[in-house]
């Protein structure tokens, strides 16, 4: 379960997030880059994880930059929305793929 975040234009992983891809044997791609975070802080990933995402019956991988001192496991990004074909309806709270008619879980 993630966080859907109009704002984040990359999908990202606190260090419980990625403690758990680590445990299921997903490995980090080490690359240090600076992030600027929902609250104006500028944060340091410390690299992604290429990780299968499901949703629905679409099935995609997205790279997933690690930054441990995010306090979210999982923050999904535009980046996200953009490889699912989602659109999102943030004022009704739903989305739909946009080839399918609106759902209201995420």
């Amino acid at each position: 379960m993630g966080f859907l975040d109009s704002g984040a234009s990359r999908t990202l992983e606190g260090a419980t997030g990625y403690e758990t891809l680590r445990q299921i044997g997903l490995s980090l791609q080490p690359v240090v880059t600076q992030c600027k975070v929902a609250n104006g802080q500028m944060c340091a990933s410390i690299g992604y994880v290429s990780t299968p995402v499901t949703l629905g019956d679409k099935a995609r991988i997205i790279d997933i930059l690690v930054i441990p001192e995010l306090p979210h496991k999982l923050i999904l990004g535009v980046d996200f929305w953009v490889s699912m074909n989602i659109i999102p309806d943030l004022r009704q709270r739903i989305w739909h793929f946009s080839d399918h008619e609106p759902s209201t879980e995420v």
